[in-house]
């Protein structure tokens, strides 16, 4: 199931199982899963191993397991997990996991009303999960896996952000320092020596690995990443064309305008022109008389 965000990003989800999860003891042994696995523990302290490390769990605390990486939980006491398995990828400019964008520890912790929310949304997350199918619950569920992780993300970065080791990160998420910086440097000047240094990697060898994780060359996302920001920038700003050329790195507005009708198969006139009959031409506020 796909939505668009007010920005132009695009999430792409898939739910592949939701459970509520009691238990009289627990003995997971090394075990792999193909998705991404998402687990609330709501009663008993749980052991868990992954990636050579060893966490201790608590009630309020929620496991990331990411896809094809074995795991071990343990707790010789009784239990309760809220989990659920699924995919998610958000589009902007190019696909990729969300939890390679905000790559999510192992552990995440949830305190006081996080945990309140955490679990309503859960449960309405179960709820539509349980219910037949239909396009209404596949709305549903779209929105409350995306509120469950919105609210995972924003505990981790009020905790700090610490990110996933590098053990149990996924080839593209071995890149997330890199494609950060170049989301954070669209009007600087790139080199691939600078994203090989970010990468600490050979030159040669950063371009050959990046291909691979990613499908595309470092520059060839940079100017994607450029060319998503002038469209967002010509949907929510008066700003002209040479200052969005300037704050992208697209030289000047001559050059901004080739890239973009090449793009997007119209000119950056055209495309705000259009975004402002949308926004004027429906039930416009009237003047009070």
């Amino acid at each position: 199931m796909s939505e668009a965000t007010p920005t132009g990003e695009r999430l792409e989800t898939a739910l592949y199982a939701c459970h509520t999860a009691p238990y009289t003891h627990l003995d997971l042994p090394d075990i792999v899963l193909p998705h991404w696995t998402i687990s609330f523990v709501a009663e008993g302290r749980v052991r868990m191993c992954t990636g050579r490390r060893t966490y201790q769990v608590m009630p309020g605390d929620v496991m990331i397991h990411p896809p094809n990486v074995a795991f071990r939980e343990t707790n010789p006491h009784t239990g309760l997990h809220l989990w659920f398995a699924c995919a998610i990828k958000v589009h902007d400019p190019h696909p990729e996991n969300l939890l390679d964008r905000y790559p999510l520890p192992p552990v995440v912790s949830l305190r006081g009303e996080q945990i309140t929310a955490y679990r309503e949304t859960f449960a309405r997350l179960q709820s539509a999960h349980e219910a037949p199918a239909s396009g209404v619950n596949r709305l549903r569920r779209a929105a409350y896996i995306a509120e469950l992780f919105a609210q995972l993300i924003e505990a981790w970065e009020i905790t700090g952000s610490v990110p996933r080791p590098d053990a149990i990160a996924s080839p593209v998420g071995r890149f997330a320092s890199v494609i950060a910086y170049l989301r954070a440097n669209l009007s600087a000047t790139v080199t691939r020596a600078d994203l090989a240094h970010i990468a600490c990697l050979h030159p040669t060898a950063f371009d050959r690995a990046f291909v691979r994780a990613t499908g595309q060359t470092p520059l060839r996302l940079l100017s994607e990443m450029r060319l998503t920001e002038v469209r967002q920038r010509l949907e929510s700003t008066d700003d002209t064309l040479e200052t969005i050329a300037q704050a992208t790195g697209l030289t000047d507005a001559a050059h901004l305008s080739r890239l973009f009708r090449a793009r997007f198969g119209v000119t950056p006139g055209k495309w705000r022109q259009g975004v402002i009959r949308t926004k004027t031409g429906y039930l416009s506020p009237l003047s009070d008389k």
